[in-house]
Formats: structure tokens, sequence, C-alpha cells
């Protein structure tokens, strides 16, 4: 989810979000800023039997230099990362897939 995006108005605007399962439990979201990346996810390591809303919170700060040197220094990494991030809709993209899916039942 796009900060900047309709939806993130009545979410988190301080944030962009990603998730893939829709439940809470592998939301990332996240703030950049020049130098660094701010992330903010549910510790499921603690999830146990708890609700979401009681799982704790982890917030951490990382700077774009550790991540840059750790995960797209070599070709191979940037090819990686790269191809990961182009197969991530926006969510205004999969509103629309998802909503062509539903209206395929209607024929």
């Amino acid at each position: 989810m796009d900060k900047n995006s309709k939806y993130e108005a009545k979410n988190h605007p301080q944030f962009d979000e990603i998730t893939s399962n829709g439940d809470g439990t592998a939301d990332l979201m996240f703030n950049v800023e020049p130098d660094s990346v701010y992330l903010q996810f549910r510790d499921m390591s603690q999830a146990g039997d708890k609700a979401m809303v009681d799982i704790p919170t982890v917030k951490k700060t990382v700077s774009k230099e550790y991540l840059i040197n750790t995960y797209y220094k070599t070709d191979e990494q940037r090819k990686h990362v790269d191809n990961c991030s182009k197969s991530i809709l926006s969510e205004e993209v999969w509103d629309k897939q998802y909503d062509k899916s539903m209206h395929l039942d209607d024929n």
C-alpha cells in the first residue's frame, strides 16, 4: 500500500505497507528516510494463541547503507531484489485484478 494512495488515508498515513496475507500476520509497514528505513511489524514468534492485536509490534530502524551492503551489493542480489519489487502490486492494481476475478463467476 502506497502511503500516497487513496487507501492509505484511512490506515497509516506515515507508512507504506506490504502485506501478503491480509490478516496482519505478514504485514510490514515501512517509511523510507534519507539515510534509513523505519520498519514496523508483528513479532509472530510471540503469537501463540494471542489475538493479532495482542501480538507485540517490533519497531526497527535500519540504515540504507546496511541494507544495500547486505542485500543489494552483487549483481545477483540486485537482480533478485529488482525482480521481487516488480512483482509487488499496488493496492489499486490488486483491487482491479480481484474485482475482475470476482466478476468472472457472473457470466
